[in-house]
């Protein structure tokens, strides 16, 4: 798989208010596959958006927003490539929460113990 190999991870999302309106409380698909193959993300775009806001309050990635200064997105970048450990926890942390969010098993598990427990 290609994207084992890829350094970075990028997850664009519109700024255009018509499409982030349609997508505001949406997770992307695409997320997950991002996490478990263990490559550091970079997520652009709107902050309020779901995607973006699990990154941020995860610190699963790097998001850049339009909250941010164009030298803020600039010095955001800067670490993960200059920093290889920085880089490295980033994917590490994708990774674990990858596995303990979307993993199908785990998830089987939680709605198992949800259906048993049903009074």
């Amino acid at each position: 798989m290609r994207l084992i190999k890829a350094d970075f991870a990028l997850h664009v999302e519109s700024f255009e208010r018509r499409y982030a309106q349609l997508t505001k409380l949406s997770i992307s698909t695409k997320l997950p596959e991002y996490f478990a193959a263990g490559v550091c993300l970079i997520a652009f775009g709107p902050a309020d958006l779901a995607s973006i806001r699990m990154v941020i309050d995860n610190n699963i990635g790097v998001a850049l927003t339009e909250v941010d200064s164009f030298e803020k997105k600039i010095e955001k970048l800067r670490v993960i490539v200059e920093s290889p450990e920085i880089k490295s926890q980033l994917a590490r942390s994708g990774f674990e929460f990858a596995k303990n969010k979307f993993d199908a098993e785990v998830n089987r598990e939680k709605m198992e113990v949800l259906l048993n427990n049903w009074e």
